[in-house]
């Protein structure tokens, strides 16, 4: 093997064509150097050719001094629990000749690292603001509703003296980046960074040099969580949430310290409240598991934040204000459907409701990094594999342009622990949970009266594949968009010799949860009488017969997020333990419906001889027992 060196005179180019020798001083030779570059397999030409790309390996450029990157990792661990947050430091080291500027960074996982600024050496992962009770405490912080790249990060180089703005890194000098790093997914991982850097004078001909880095590490199992919500019956804008924890390990045991939530909507809170005075501690033994149950509610409906200080120049921005996620999803396929549009538009700013529920006498504040830098990267990498997987036929490239990163009805969680034996800290998300109703957002009426024009560069079969896989996608199934809930005391005392009947009052509400559509409805009331399979023997059995009385038979059309409440009259003839929750709902899709959607109000039109509607039917999949006792 030879090695050759290269000692340029001058700024330019120099290419490397091939290399004349002599041998012996008798044979004189030349071999030239033809390389390809890798094969190219984007068009349907260079698949069926091989066809080979430029090879730039042996173009040398030549430049005025520049800058030389060399970079360090200190405290980096080998291990680390799954969940596990652990500080390192970067060091950065300055050997060239010029000052260093626009340090950038791409990373492999970025979902592992959130990087900080140089004055947040000493700062903790974990805050430990001392509170006096255990309650619920709530932080709303605004963000960008944007999918972004996570993979590309800016690291920060230190400030000037007087000045908010980062100074070059000076030729010889060294300094210290904290970075966190959180064991995101379990498994050995090797960690592969491509740094990028430029030279405070933009004379040079290379405009940014690049180094290459690579660590491994692994993630061993701490704490295994799942969720589960079920609709709550004491309203519609309630769930019950549901979280079972198992400790994976076989020695160490877990404090659970703090449960937050991060949603535009909703908000959690303990189902029972614990007293301020005994003030358990919430512990998880090796290999054991528990389970702690919530109440969602909803806390308002996200609204876009309207910023002054933003520029007014970009139009198609401007009238994003005042819209939905949702809306915005569905306007932005329409556009990429038709063509109309093939300006980059970016959804509005959205509020995020964070609420933290602490186990121990220290609250966690969720919208300060590293955490809320950790939050938002795991929330884009499961948001954009989730897109990945519900839209396929969408390019990657076009999600920032159609979808938003956070939905109005999603809810995410974290859950911080700690142990203490061996003063480890860390914590798990889970993400992806949506409280509305599961709806194609592809909401179009446009579809058959566009033309067939190409969209971009796509032929017109490629268009009909989007549409069809836009109107036909199976990742979203069909769900009745009403939600109904009853409402009755559960307990009633009545004197049934003096008055025979005994009438109680029944709430029934109803909401239309579709963020767009207007949605017909028949609500029949039933009795125990007539209630579809039951047997003559469990009537005789159980007779605890009961009748409505009055009106037994509604009729509406509800608006998008409209709420109907009616009261109705239960009779009862004795004592005994009644189930009442009997009804039948059908919804309507009818298209005179639809097509008032998006158009002026109409008033509601009730009907008591309603004829029969196509749609879905719903029944009660749970029970409500009301106690009826003689006095």
């Amino acid at each position: 093997m030879i090695s050759l060196r290269v000692f340029p005179k001058k700024q330019g180019t120099i290419k490397v064509l091939g290399l004349k020798y002599v041998l012996n001083s008798l044979i004189r030779g030349i071999k030239k150097f033809e390389k390809c570059g890798k094969r190219l397999n984007q068009t349907r030409e260079q698949l069926i050719n091989v066809v080979y790309a430029q090879d730039r390996s042996l173009e040398l450029t030549v430049t005025s001094p520049m800058p030389l990157l060399e970079v360090a990792f200190h405290s980096f661990p080998e291990m680390l629990l799954s969940g596990e947050v652990s500080q390192v430091f970067l060091e950065i080291n300055n050997k060239g000749q010029r000052g260093l500027t626009d340090l950038r960074v791409k990373m492999s996982h970025p979902s592992f690292f959130c990087i900080g600024n140089a004055d947040m050496l000493e700062q903790k992962a974990y805050g430990n603001d001392s509170i006096e009770e255990k309650e619920p405490i709530t932080e709303k912080f605004s963000t960008k509703n944007r999918i972004y790249n996570s993979s590309i990060k800016d690291i920060p180089l230190p400030l000037q003296e007087g000045s908010e703005q980062s100074s070059p890194l000076a030729p010889g000098k060294t300094t210290l980046i904290p970075i966190w790093i959180r064991g995101d997914r379990i498994g050995k991982h090797m960690f592969r960074f491509l740094f990028t850097y430029g030279s405070e004078k933009n004379d040079s001909a290379m405009r940014f040099r690049s180094l290459r880095y690579s660590k491994t590490i692994q993630v061993l199992p701490s704490l295994k969580i799942n969720a589960f919500t079920r609709p709550s019956t004491c309203g519609l804008n309630e769930f019950i949430l549901g979280i079972e924890i198992e400790n994976l390990q076989t020695s160490a045991e877990f404090q659970v310290a703090q449960l937050s939530s991060i949603s535009p909507s909703w908000t959690i809170s303990p189902v029972k409240e614990i007293s301020s005075e005994t003030k358990p501690k919430f512990l998880i033994a090796p290999r054991q598991t528990t389970f702690t149950y919530y109440r969602i509610k909803r806390y308002h409906l996200a609204k876009p934040i309207d910023n002054e200080n933003e520029s007014n120049e970009n139009n198609e921005n401007n009238e994003n204000k005042n819209v939905t996620p949702e809306e915005f999803t569905s306007n932005a396929l329409d556009k990429l459907l038709t063509g109309e549009n093939k300006s980059q538009a970016e959804p509005s700013p959205i509020d995020l409701i964070v609420t933290n529920i602490p186990f121990t006498d220290y609250i966690i504040k969720h919208s300060e990094n590293p955490l809320e830098g950790f939050s938002l990267n795991s929330r884009v990498q499961w948001r954009t594999n989730t897109l990945i997987n519900n839209f396929p036929i969408i390019s990657p490239n076009k999600h920032p342009s159609i979808f938003t990163l956070y939905n109005t009805n999603d809810v995410d969680l974290a859950l911080y622990w700690n142990i203490p034996t061996l003063s480890r800290q860390g914590h798990h998300y889970i993400i992806g949970i949506n409280l509305g109703v599961q709806q194609n957002p592809f909401q179009s009426q446009k579809i058959m009266k566009s033309t067939n024009r190409a969209l971009f560069e796509q032929t017109v079969r490629e268009r009909a594949a989007l549409a069809n896989s836009l109107l036909k996608n199976k990742n979203f199934k069909d769900e009745s968009p009403l939600k109904l809930v009853i409402q009755c005391d559960d307990y009633f005392e009545h004197d049934f010799r003096n008055q025979r009947f005994c009438v109680v009052n029944v709430k029934i509400s109803i909401k239309n949860c579709s963020w767009n559509k207007r949605i017909g409805f028949t609500l029949e009331l039933l009795s125990s009488e007539n209630e579809p399979g039951k047997s003559s023997l469990h009537k005789s059995t159980y007779p605890t017969v009961f009748h409505w009385t009055g009106s037994t038979y509604k009729y509406a059309i509800l608006s998008a997020e409209e709420v109907q409440t009616y009261v109705f009259k239960a009779c009862f003839i004795r004592p005994g333990v009644y189930e009442i929750n009997r009804w039948r709902l059908t919804v309507n899709f009818d298209p005179e419906i639809q097509k008032d959607n998006g158009g002026p109000s109409i008033q509601h039109e009730h009907h008591e001889n309603g004829t029969g509607m196509k749609g879905y039917v719903q029944m009660p999949n749970a029970s409500h027992l009301i106690t009826i006792v003689n006095k």
